[in-house]
Protein backbone atom coordinates (compact mmCIF):
# COMPACT_ATOMS: atom_id res chain seq x y z
CA UNK A 1 0.00 0.00 0.00
CA UNK A 2 1.86 3.76 -0.83
CA UNK A 3 1.70 6.32 1.49
CA UNK A 4 -1.19 8.60 0.92
CA UNK A 5 -0.91 11.59 -1.34
CA UNK A 6 -0.53 14.87 0.43
CA UNK A 7 -2.47 17.67 -1.15
CA UNK A 8 -0.98 19.87 -3.20
CA UNK A 9 -1.28 23.46 -1.62
CA UNK A 10 -0.03 26.89 -3.24
CA UNK A 11 2.60 29.37 -2.14
CA UNK A 12 3.85 32.27 -3.99
CA UNK A 13 3.79 31.49 -7.78
CA UNK A 14 4.22 27.55 -7.63
CA UNK A 15 2.40 24.91 -6.39
CA UNK A 16 3.80 22.25 -3.45
CA UNK A 17 3.81 19.26 -2.59
CA UNK A 18 4.88 18.89 1.01
CA UNK A 19 8.16 20.96 0.83
CA UNK A 20 8.50 19.77 -3.10
CA UNK A 21 7.78 21.87 -5.78
CA UNK A 22 5.01 19.99 -7.89
CA UNK A 23 5.37 20.37 -11.74
CA UNK A 24 2.03 18.90 -13.32
CA UNK A 25 2.42 15.95 -15.79
CA UNK A 26 -1.31 15.54 -16.81
CA UNK A 27 -3.44 14.37 -19.36
CA UNK A 28 -7.06 15.24 -20.06
CA UNK A 29 -9.37 12.69 -19.31
CA UNK A 30 -12.29 12.30 -21.03
CA UNK A 31 -14.13 9.68 -23.44
CA UNK A 32 -15.56 11.22 -26.61
CA UNK A 33 -17.20 8.20 -27.65
CA UNK A 34 -19.23 7.73 -25.46
CA UNK A 35 -23.10 9.21 -26.29
CA UNK A 36 -23.89 10.69 -22.71
CA UNK A 37 -23.54 13.77 -20.80
CA UNK A 38 -22.48 14.32 -18.59
CA UNK A 39 -19.98 12.22 -18.65
CA UNK A 40 -17.71 11.31 -15.58
CA UNK A 41 -15.05 9.07 -15.81
CA UNK A 42 -13.95 8.65 -12.34
CA UNK A 43 -17.30 7.61 -10.50
CA UNK A 44 -17.05 4.17 -8.61
CA UNK A 45 -19.51 2.78 -10.95
CA UNK A 46 -16.67 3.57 -13.99
CA UNK A 47 -13.81 1.59 -11.75
CA UNK A 48 -13.42 -1.64 -14.71
CA UNK A 49 -12.41 1.21 -16.88
CA UNK A 50 -10.58 3.61 -14.92
CA UNK A 51 -8.25 0.62 -13.64
CA UNK A 52 -7.58 -0.23 -17.39
CA UNK A 53 -6.21 2.81 -17.50
CA UNK A 54 -4.60 3.51 -14.63
CA UNK A 55 -2.21 0.94 -15.84
CA UNK A 56 -1.54 3.45 -18.87
CA UNK A 57 -1.35 6.38 -16.64
CA UNK A 58 1.18 4.53 -14.22
CA UNK A 59 2.87 3.92 -17.73
CA UNK A 60 2.96 7.62 -19.29
CA UNK A 61 4.31 8.70 -15.87
CA UNK A 62 1.69 11.28 -15.37
CA UNK A 63 0.89 12.77 -12.27
CA UNK A 64 -2.42 14.28 -13.19
CA UNK A 65 -5.48 14.15 -15.13
CA UNK A 66 -7.99 16.79 -16.34
CA UNK A 67 -11.91 15.65 -15.89
CA UNK A 68 -14.20 18.27 -17.01
CA UNK A 69 -16.78 17.28 -15.37
CA UNK A 70 -18.00 15.64 -11.90
CA UNK A 71 -21.40 13.82 -10.79
CA UNK A 72 -21.47 15.22 -7.12
CA UNK A 73 -24.83 12.60 -6.71
CA UNK A 74 -22.20 9.37 -7.51
CA UNK A 75 -20.32 8.44 -4.91
CA UNK A 76 -16.05 8.58 -6.07
CA UNK A 77 -14.67 7.34 -2.77
CA UNK A 78 -13.24 3.90 -4.73
CA UNK A 79 -11.97 5.79 -7.97
CA UNK A 80 -10.57 8.83 -6.08
CA UNK A 81 -8.73 6.00 -4.33
CA UNK A 82 -7.11 4.43 -7.05
CA UNK A 83 -5.90 7.27 -8.36
CA UNK A 84 -4.28 8.17 -5.21
CA UNK A 85 -2.68 4.68 -5.07
CA UNK A 86 -0.97 5.65 -8.31
CA UNK A 87 0.42 9.05 -7.27
CA UNK A 88 -2.44 11.00 -9.53
CA UNK A 89 -4.01 13.73 -8.34
CA UNK A 90 -7.17 15.25 -10.34
CA UNK A 91 -8.10 18.88 -11.81
CA UNK A 92 -12.02 19.30 -12.47
CA UNK A 93 -14.81 22.11 -13.23
CA UNK A 94 -16.43 22.58 -9.89
CA UNK A 95 -19.85 23.38 -11.70
CA UNK A 96 -22.13 20.23 -13.28
CA UNK A 97 -23.57 20.37 -16.80
CA UNK A 98 -25.65 23.40 -17.67
CA UNK A 99 -25.40 24.84 -14.19
CA UNK A 100 -22.16 26.59 -14.78
CA UNK A 101 -22.35 30.47 -15.91
CA UNK A 102 -23.42 30.93 -19.46
CA UNK A 103 -21.43 32.97 -21.94
CA UNK A 104 -24.80 33.97 -23.14
CA UNK A 105 -26.59 35.26 -20.07
CA UNK A 106 -23.90 35.28 -17.08
CA UNK A 107 -26.09 37.37 -14.85
CA UNK A 108 -29.06 35.26 -15.12
CA UNK A 109 -27.31 32.39 -14.58
CA UNK A 110 -25.83 33.53 -11.62
CA UNK A 111 -28.29 32.45 -8.66
CA UNK A 112 -28.38 30.50 -5.63
CA UNK A 113 -29.43 27.09 -7.31
CA UNK A 114 -26.72 27.05 -9.44
CA UNK A 115 -24.00 28.43 -7.04
CA UNK A 116 -25.19 25.64 -4.55
CA UNK A 117 -24.76 23.24 -7.31
CA UNK A 118 -20.77 24.11 -7.26
CA UNK A 119 -21.04 23.69 -3.36
CA UNK A 120 -21.56 19.83 -3.82
CA UNK A 121 -18.83 19.71 -6.05
CA UNK A 122 -16.71 21.07 -3.58
CA UNK A 123 -17.64 19.27 -0.81
CA UNK A 124 -17.47 16.26 -2.62
CA UNK A 125 -13.68 16.54 -4.35
CA UNK A 126 -12.53 18.39 -1.23
CA UNK A 127 -12.69 15.16 0.57
CA UNK A 128 -9.92 13.44 -0.94
CA UNK A 129 -6.01 14.01 -0.85
CA UNK A 130 -5.72 13.89 -4.27
CA UNK A 131 -7.90 16.74 -5.42
CA UNK A 132 -5.78 19.06 -6.99
CA UNK A 133 -7.86 22.11 -7.43
CA UNK A 134 -11.35 22.93 -9.18
CA UNK A 135 -12.38 25.35 -12.12
CA UNK A 136 -15.12 27.94 -11.26
CA UNK A 137 -15.22 28.27 -15.71
CA UNK A 138 -13.27 26.92 -18.11
CA UNK A 139 -12.48 28.63 -21.40
CA UNK A 140 -15.88 30.63 -20.68
CA UNK A 141 -14.67 33.51 -22.59
CA UNK A 142 -13.36 32.95 -25.93
CA UNK A 143 -12.50 35.49 -28.95
CA UNK A 144 -15.89 35.28 -30.55
CA UNK A 145 -17.29 37.39 -28.06
CA UNK A 146 -17.72 41.22 -27.84
CA UNK A 147 -16.30 42.79 -25.06
CA UNK A 148 -19.60 44.14 -23.83
CA UNK A 149 -20.12 40.21 -22.78
CA UNK A 150 -16.52 39.66 -21.76
CA UNK A 151 -16.38 42.03 -19.35
CA UNK A 152 -20.34 40.85 -18.29
CA UNK A 153 -18.80 36.94 -17.57
CA UNK A 154 -15.70 38.25 -15.80
CA UNK A 155 -17.65 40.34 -13.44
CA UNK A 156 -19.86 37.21 -12.79
CA UNK A 157 -16.82 34.57 -12.60
CA UNK A 158 -15.34 37.29 -9.88
CA UNK A 159 -18.73 36.88 -8.17
CA UNK A 160 -18.63 32.98 -8.19
CA UNK A 161 -14.83 32.84 -7.15
CA UNK A 162 -16.25 34.83 -4.09
CA UNK A 163 -18.98 32.75 -3.07
CA UNK A 164 -16.88 29.27 -3.63
CA UNK A 165 -14.14 30.71 -1.49
CA UNK A 166 -16.10 31.90 1.21
CA UNK A 167 -18.29 28.97 1.52
CA UNK A 168 -15.17 26.97 1.76
CA UNK A 169 -14.17 29.21 4.66
CA UNK A 170 -17.13 28.60 6.48
CA UNK A 171 -17.38 24.78 5.86
CA UNK A 172 -13.45 24.51 6.99
CA UNK A 173 -14.21 26.60 10.12
CA UNK A 174 -17.53 24.81 11.38
CA UNK A 175 -16.43 21.41 9.74
CA UNK A 176 -12.39 21.14 9.11
CA UNK A 177 -13.44 20.66 5.31
CA UNK A 178 -10.05 21.28 3.64
CA UNK A 179 -10.02 24.98 1.76
CA UNK A 180 -9.43 23.75 -2.32
CA UNK A 181 -7.43 25.69 -4.40
CA UNK A 182 -9.34 27.41 -7.08
CA UNK A 183 -9.17 28.76 -10.46
CA UNK A 184 -10.03 30.39 -14.14
CA UNK A 185 -9.31 28.33 -16.70
CA UNK A 186 -9.07 30.74 -19.70
CA UNK A 187 -9.32 30.19 -23.08
CA UNK A 188 -5.70 31.69 -24.67
CA UNK A 189 -3.14 34.07 -23.82
CA UNK A 190 -4.14 36.87 -25.85
CA UNK A 191 -4.43 40.53 -24.91
CA UNK A 192 -8.13 39.75 -23.58
CA UNK A 193 -7.38 36.69 -21.60
CA UNK A 194 -4.57 38.83 -20.00
CA UNK A 195 -6.64 41.81 -18.86
CA UNK A 196 -8.82 38.89 -17.67
CA UNK A 197 -5.80 37.22 -15.79
CA UNK A 198 -4.60 40.70 -14.32
CA UNK A 199 -8.49 40.83 -13.00
CA UNK A 200 -9.09 37.77 -11.22
CA UNK A 201 -5.69 37.82 -9.49
CA UNK A 202 -5.37 41.33 -8.46
CA UNK A 203 -8.58 41.27 -6.38
CA UNK A 204 -8.93 40.68 -2.57
CA UNK A 205 -7.11 37.78 -0.60
CA UNK A 206 -10.63 36.17 -0.06
CA UNK A 207 -11.93 37.03 -3.42
CA UNK A 208 -9.07 36.05 -5.89
CA UNK A 209 -8.09 32.75 -8.10
CA UNK A 210 -5.52 30.81 -6.60
CA UNK A 211 -4.69 29.60 -9.92
CA UNK A 212 -4.40 30.36 -13.48
CA UNK A 213 -4.58 27.89 -16.43
CA UNK A 214 -4.63 28.67 -19.87
CA UNK A 215 -4.45 26.58 -23.62
CA UNK A 216 -1.87 26.63 -26.12
CA UNK A 217 -2.33 24.33 -29.39
CA UNK A 218 0.53 26.67 -31.60
CA UNK A 219 4.12 26.45 -30.53
CA UNK A 220 7.14 28.46 -31.78
CA UNK A 221 8.99 24.92 -31.07
CA UNK A 222 7.50 24.01 -34.39
CA UNK A 223 9.81 26.75 -35.94
CA UNK A 224 12.41 27.36 -34.06
CA UNK A 225 15.65 25.27 -32.70
CA UNK A 226 15.95 27.76 -29.79
CA UNK A 227 13.94 26.34 -26.62
CA UNK A 228 15.08 29.42 -25.14
CA UNK A 229 13.17 31.75 -27.96
CA UNK A 230 10.11 29.64 -27.37
CA UNK A 231 10.03 29.61 -23.78
CA UNK A 232 10.11 33.44 -24.12
CA UNK A 233 7.22 33.21 -25.87
CA UNK A 234 5.05 31.08 -24.04
CA UNK A 235 6.62 32.65 -20.07
CA UNK A 236 6.65 36.54 -21.16
CA UNK A 237 3.41 37.16 -20.37
CA UNK A 238 3.49 35.83 -17.16
CA UNK A 239 7.32 37.23 -15.85
CA UNK A 240 5.22 39.33 -13.08
CA UNK A 241 2.64 36.80 -11.93
CA UNK A 242 1.89 35.67 -8.16
CA UNK A 243 0.19 32.80 -8.24
CA UNK A 244 0.68 29.69 -10.17
CA UNK A 245 -0.10 29.16 -13.90
CA UNK A 246 -0.19 26.09 -15.92
CA UNK A 247 -1.86 24.60 -19.29
CA UNK A 248 -4.91 23.21 -18.71
CA UNK A 249 -4.67 21.71 -22.44
CA UNK A 250 -1.85 21.59 -24.58
CA UNK A 251 -0.65 20.20 -27.96
CA UNK A 252 0.98 20.94 -31.05
CA UNK A 253 -0.93 18.56 -32.99
CA UNK A 254 -2.13 19.73 -36.56
CA UNK A 255 -4.59 20.00 -38.03
CA UNK A 256 -7.90 19.67 -35.78
CA UNK A 257 -8.23 21.82 -32.64
CA UNK A 258 -10.44 20.55 -29.81
CA UNK A 259 -13.93 21.81 -30.42
CA UNK A 260 -14.45 23.92 -27.46
CA UNK A 261 -12.79 26.48 -29.54
CA UNK A 262 -11.77 26.75 -33.14
CA UNK A 263 -8.22 27.45 -33.32
CA UNK A 264 -7.51 29.18 -36.65
CA UNK A 265 -4.76 27.18 -38.11
CA UNK A 266 -4.52 27.99 -41.94
CA UNK A 267 -1.10 27.94 -42.64
CA UNK A 268 -0.38 24.68 -40.13
CA UNK A 269 2.55 22.96 -40.53
CA UNK A 270 1.66 18.71 -41.04
CA UNK A 271 0.48 16.61 -37.96
CA UNK A 272 3.86 16.11 -36.11
CA UNK A 273 4.55 15.00 -32.48
CA UNK A 274 4.43 17.20 -29.28
CA UNK A 275 7.65 15.92 -27.65
CA UNK A 276 9.14 19.27 -28.67
CA UNK A 277 6.21 21.68 -26.86
CA UNK A 278 6.55 19.13 -23.88
CA UNK A 279 10.47 19.84 -23.47
CA UNK A 280 9.66 23.30 -23.35
CA UNK A 281 7.09 23.39 -21.34
CA UNK A 282 8.55 21.06 -18.34
CA UNK A 283 12.22 22.15 -18.34
CA UNK A 284 13.96 26.03 -17.49
CA UNK A 285 13.46 28.54 -18.28
CA UNK A 286 9.67 27.42 -18.40
CA UNK A 287 9.54 26.51 -15.05
CA UNK A 288 10.88 29.29 -13.40
CA UNK A 289 7.16 31.04 -14.79
CA UNK A 290 4.68 27.99 -15.17
CA UNK A 291 4.00 24.84 -13.27
CA UNK A 292 3.87 22.06 -16.46
CA UNK A 293 0.35 20.81 -17.87
CA UNK A 294 -1.84 18.57 -19.41
CA UNK A 295 -1.88 17.27 -22.74
CA UNK A 296 -4.83 17.30 -24.79
CA UNK A 297 -6.11 14.23 -24.62
CA UNK A 298 -6.23 10.89 -23.44
CA UNK A 299 -8.97 8.66 -25.72
CA UNK A 300 -8.62 9.36 -29.28
CA UNK A 301 -11.67 10.89 -30.81
CA UNK A 302 -12.77 12.55 -34.14
CA UNK A 303 -10.51 15.36 -33.82
CA UNK A 304 -8.13 13.49 -34.55
CA UNK A 305 -5.99 14.34 -30.88
CA UNK A 306 -5.65 10.85 -28.60
CA UNK A 307 -3.12 8.87 -27.28
CA UNK A 308 -5.02 5.64 -27.51
CA UNK A 309 -8.21 4.03 -28.57
CA UNK A 310 -9.80 1.04 -26.52
CA UNK A 311 -11.68 -1.30 -29.06
CA UNK A 312 -14.52 -2.95 -26.56
CA UNK A 313 -15.29 -6.45 -26.64
CA UNK A 314 -18.62 -5.33 -28.10
CA UNK A 315 -20.43 -6.32 -31.17
CA UNK A 316 -20.08 -3.67 -33.95
CA UNK A 317 -18.00 0.06 -33.80
CA UNK A 318 -17.58 2.29 -31.26
CA UNK A 319 -20.49 4.62 -31.01
CA UNK A 320 -19.76 7.50 -33.65
CA UNK A 321 -17.57 5.70 -35.76
CA UNK A 322 -17.65 4.39 -39.37
CA UNK A 323 -15.30 0.98 -40.38
CA UNK A 324 -12.81 3.15 -43.22
CA UNK A 325 -12.36 5.00 -40.02
CA UNK A 326 -11.55 2.66 -37.44
CA UNK A 327 -9.43 0.92 -40.11
CA UNK A 328 -7.27 4.03 -40.30
CA UNK A 329 -6.89 4.26 -36.92
CA UNK A 330 -6.14 0.86 -36.83
CA UNK A 331 -2.86 1.42 -39.20
CA UNK A 332 -2.00 4.34 -37.32
CA UNK A 333 -1.43 2.89 -34.45
CA UNK A 334 2.25 1.78 -33.43
CA UNK A 335 1.18 -0.97 -30.56
CA UNK A 336 -2.20 -3.19 -30.56
CA UNK A 337 -2.21 -4.68 -27.22
CA UNK A 338 -5.29 -6.95 -25.96
CA UNK A 339 -7.47 -6.68 -22.60
CA UNK A 340 -10.01 -8.00 -20.76
CA UNK A 341 -11.65 -5.06 -22.10
CA UNK A 342 -10.87 -4.78 -25.32
CA UNK A 343 -8.09 -3.90 -27.95
CA UNK A 344 -6.31 -1.08 -27.08
CA UNK A 345 -4.63 0.91 -30.34
CA UNK A 346 -1.54 2.65 -29.02
CA UNK A 347 -0.37 5.77 -30.77
CA UNK A 348 2.75 7.49 -31.53
CA UNK A 349 1.52 10.16 -29.29
CA UNK A 350 1.49 7.76 -26.28
CA UNK A 351 4.82 6.43 -27.04
CA UNK A 352 6.07 9.84 -27.47
CA UNK A 353 4.90 11.74 -24.18
CA UNK A 354 5.83 8.17 -22.84
CA UNK A 355 9.47 8.60 -23.44
CA UNK A 356 9.64 12.45 -23.37
CA UNK A 357 8.45 12.31 -19.57
CA UNK A 358 10.87 9.58 -18.77
CA UNK A 359 13.64 11.61 -19.68
CA UNK A 360 12.85 14.74 -18.30
CA UNK A 361 11.80 13.12 -14.85
CA UNK A 362 15.84 12.01 -15.02
CA UNK A 363 16.52 15.76 -14.73
CA UNK A 364 13.44 17.27 -13.15
CA UNK A 365 15.01 17.70 -9.64
CA UNK A 366 18.10 20.01 -10.75
CA UNK A 367 15.96 21.70 -13.09
CA UNK A 368 13.04 22.79 -11.09
CA UNK A 369 16.10 23.67 -8.46
CA UNK A 370 17.70 25.95 -10.96
CA UNK A 371 14.08 27.74 -11.84
CA UNK A 372 13.41 28.40 -7.86
CA UNK A 373 17.35 29.80 -7.85
CA UNK A 374 16.49 31.99 -11.12
CA UNK A 375 13.24 33.34 -9.77
CA UNK A 376 14.28 33.90 -6.01
CA UNK A 377 17.14 36.02 -7.29
CA UNK A 378 14.75 38.53 -9.74
CA UNK A 379 11.51 38.38 -8.05
CA UNK A 380 10.85 40.32 -3.97
CA UNK A 381 8.95 38.49 -1.53
CA UNK A 382 5.34 39.10 -1.39
CA UNK A 383 3.45 36.98 1.91
CA UNK A 384 4.48 34.32 4.25
CA UNK A 385 1.31 31.82 3.87
CA UNK A 386 -0.11 30.89 0.85
CA UNK A 387 -3.15 27.93 0.48
CA UNK A 388 -2.44 25.64 2.34
CA UNK A 389 -0.31 26.14 4.87
CA UNK A 390 2.67 28.39 5.49
CA UNK A 391 5.32 28.90 3.09
CA UNK A 392 8.19 25.94 2.55
CA UNK A 393 11.61 27.02 4.62
CA UNK A 394 13.82 28.71 2.13
CA UNK A 395 11.46 29.60 -0.63
CA UNK A 396 10.16 33.39 -1.90
CA UNK A 397 7.26 34.10 -3.10
CA UNK A 398 7.28 36.63 -6.45
CA UNK A 399 6.10 40.27 -7.05
CA UNK A 400 3.17 41.94 -5.08
CA UNK A 401 -0.36 41.08 -6.14
CA UNK A 402 -0.79 44.59 -7.98
CA UNK A 403 2.26 44.59 -10.47
CA UNK A 404 1.10 45.02 -13.70
CA UNK A 405 1.43 42.90 -16.67
CA UNK A 406 2.93 44.59 -20.01
CA UNK A 407 0.76 44.04 -23.13
CA UNK A 408 3.84 42.81 -24.78
CA UNK A 409 3.52 44.81 -28.12
CA UNK A 410 -0.47 44.20 -28.55
CA UNK A 411 -2.94 46.93 -28.11
CA UNK A 412 -6.53 45.88 -26.61
CA UNK A 413 -9.39 48.64 -25.94
CA UNK A 414 -10.86 45.86 -23.95
CA UNK A 415 -11.31 47.20 -20.02
CA UNK A 416 -12.86 45.38 -17.33
CA UNK A 417 -15.18 47.88 -15.79
CA UNK A 418 -18.48 48.07 -13.60
CA UNK A 419 -19.51 46.00 -10.19
CA UNK A 420 -19.23 42.48 -9.16
CA UNK A 421 -22.85 41.27 -8.61
CA UNK A 422 -23.87 40.84 -4.71
CA UNK A 423 -23.69 37.52 -3.63
CA UNK A 424 -26.85 35.05 -4.48
CA UNK A 425 -26.30 33.22 -1.45
CA UNK A 426 -28.14 33.52 2.45
CA UNK A 427 -25.00 33.15 3.95
CA UNK A 428 -26.82 32.90 7.38
CA UNK A 429 -29.00 29.81 6.16
CA UNK A 430 -26.24 28.57 5.16
CA UNK A 431 -23.71 28.78 8.03
CA UNK A 432 -27.11 27.40 10.14
CA UNK A 433 -27.26 24.70 7.71
CA UNK A 434 -23.66 23.79 7.66
CA UNK A 435 -23.65 23.85 11.97
CA UNK A 436 -26.73 21.62 11.93
CA UNK A 437 -25.16 19.16 9.69
CA UNK A 438 -28.57 18.62 7.55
Amino acid sequence: MSAPLQPITIRGRYLWQGQKRFIVRGVVYQDNALDRQPYDPITDEELPRLRHDVALFKELGVNTILVYKIESSKPHAQAMKLLEDAGIYVLTQAYPLLRGINRFDPYGSYNAENVQSYFRTIDLMASFPNTLGAFVANRLINSSMSDEASRDCTLVIAAVVRDVKKYMHLKNQTRGQRILPIAYGADNDGSRDRQIFEYLRTREQSERIDFWTFTKYTWNTTFSTSQTESSNDLTTPFTHANIPIFLSEYSSKFPSPPPTEPVQTPNAPPSHSSSSATKTLLTSPTTTHLSGGCLYEFNHSSNNYGLIRLLPNTPGFPPGFQGSNLETERQNAVEQRQTELGIVLIMQEFVDYRETLKDLREHEESDVEEAEMSDRSNVAEEREEGIGGPRPSGVTSPTTPHAIMPEQGESSSFRITGEVPESCIDWEEERARMESDE
